[in-house]
This record gives structure tokens, sequence and C-alpha cells, in this order.
């Protein structure tokens, strides 16, 4: 009878163990920080930028001081963190408009987007947009956009580049009206339409004086309204705009008002 051969035991790789040692060091570690920055943005919606130290970010995230500067150098560094993450979303929800080819409908979709995001995070917006930045905060992004340590540190100036190059494109193509020819005041009045509308929901959409019923669709009213007013008498004319979907009172945009961030949580970071 044939000598019966001992069974094979299944090798196990060497590299094999640290590999997911370090990929749940690292799913740990992204973890850590974004509960950090949950916890930093509450504060700083709160207190403001300045007035917050690392220490109360530490007890707000429930981490050792200590362990904050393993994942954050320091505070400037966690709030170019925290708006890297922020802007990234919000360039994400205007990805859509970026690939519309008329400027003048870009424009529209790119303040769709704009107000939506705003209404959707309005934490994230209040320090994207609402909020002062630190005290020297300009001087420092300029300086570290230039090396490889931030490339995002000046997402907010590519925002609103995105929106100087639209209105620079609607002009040269004669979209505008005759008088609407300085870049830089239509660029501005542009971006305060949408800013105006969104932070008057944010800052005031619970006073019952101003019946805030359907905050979306007095947005989207507000830029057709906008866009109506710089385009009248232009060259090239635009083709009559339908409105687009037409957003109802208690569908999406009633979401915006009664969902869980009016009532005082905040959103995931």
């Amino acid at each position: 009878m044939p000598a019966r051969s001992a069974p094979t035991r299944p090798t196990i790789s060497a590299k094999a163990a640290p590999s997911d040692a370090a990929a749940r060091r690292q799913k740990d570690n992204a973890a850590a920080a974004a509960r950090i920055i949950a916890a930093a943005r509450r504060l700083f919606v709160k207190h403001g930028f300045d007035s917050v130290s690392m220490r109360q970010i530490a007890s707000a995230a429930k981490y050792t001081p200590g362990a904050l500067y393993v994942h954050f150098q320091d505070k400037r560094d966690l709030i170019f963190a925290m708006l890297k993450q922020d802007f990234e979303a919000f360039d994400a929800g205007m990805a859509d408009a970026f690939n519309i080819a008329d400027p003048v409908e870009r424009l529209r979709l790119m303040g769709r987007g704009y107000v939506r995001f705003a209404l959707e995070h309005p934490h994230h917006y209040k320090l994207m947009f609402m909020t002062e930045p630190p005290e020297d905060f300009a001087a420092q992004s300029e300086r570290l956009s230039q090396g490889s340590n931030c490339p995002h540190a000046n997402s907010d100036r590519e925002g609103y580049n995105a929106c100087r190059m639209t209105v620079a494109e609607c002009i040269q193509q004669g979209r505008f009206a005759p008088g609407l020819t300085d870049l830089e005041k239509v660029t501005q009045a542009t971006w305060g339409c949408v800013h105006g509308v969104a932070s008057l929901f944010i800052t005031h959409g619970q006073m019952p004086w101003a019946r805030f019923t359907d905050p979306l669709g007095a947005a989207f009213t507000a830029i057709d309204i906008h866009l109506a007013g710089q385009t009248r008498g232009a060259r090239v004319p635009t083709p009559s705009h339908d409105g687009g979907p037409r957003v109802q009172v208690g569908g999406d945009a009633e979401q915006h008002r009664s969902g869980p961030e009016r009532q005082g949580s905040h959103p995931p970071p």
C-alpha cells in the first residue's frame, strides 16, 4: 500500500499580513482625521476660526491633544485639509455644468449647482463663503499653493475663476447687454446673485415672516431673472428659457428646509 503523503498546508505570504495591517491602519487614520475635521467644523461655525484652539477640537472629537498632531501639523494645516474636502465636494456638484457648451446656460447651471450645494451643506458653506478666514490665511494660502504641500489652497479662487471665465466667454460672444463689458464687475454681480439668495436662506430661513417655503425654487428664479437682465438687448440673443425642471413645494426644496441639517445636526465631512 503506497505511503500516504502528508497533507499540504496552505502557505501564508509574509507580505500579506503587513499589507492587510497597513490597509486597516490607513482606514483607521482616515476615519480619525474625518472625525477631527467634523468636530473642528462645528466649532469653527459657532466660534470662528481664530477663537478655537486645537485643545478644544481634541476635546470635541474625544481625542487627546497630542493625537491631533498625528494627523495635522497645526490648526492651519487642519483648516486647509477641511476646506480642501469642502471645495472638492463643491466642484463635484458643478461638474455637469462645466460640460455645457453655451456659456449663458453654463452660468445658469453653475448658479443652480452653487445654490444647491449651499442649501444641502449649510455648515460647509458658512465656513467657505460666510466666515472671515484666519489672520494671514490669504497670504499663507498664496504661498502654499505655489508648492506641493497644499495644491488646493486656492480652490475658492479657482471656483471664482470658473465663473469669471464663463462670464468672459459671454462678453466675447456678445451674449450680454452692450453695457455689460466690465469683466470683474459682471463676474462679482453674478456671484453676488447666487451667494445672496443662498446666504439669506441659511441665516434667515427659519424666520416665519419670510415664508421660505421653496428656497431652491426661489434661488432658481433669482438666477433666471438675473440672466434675463444680463442678456436683454444682447447682440446675440439667448434662446427663451423654459425655467428648467420645476421645483415643487414639499419636494426636494422642502427637504432642504426640513432636513436634518436645518434641525441643528451636522453633515459628514
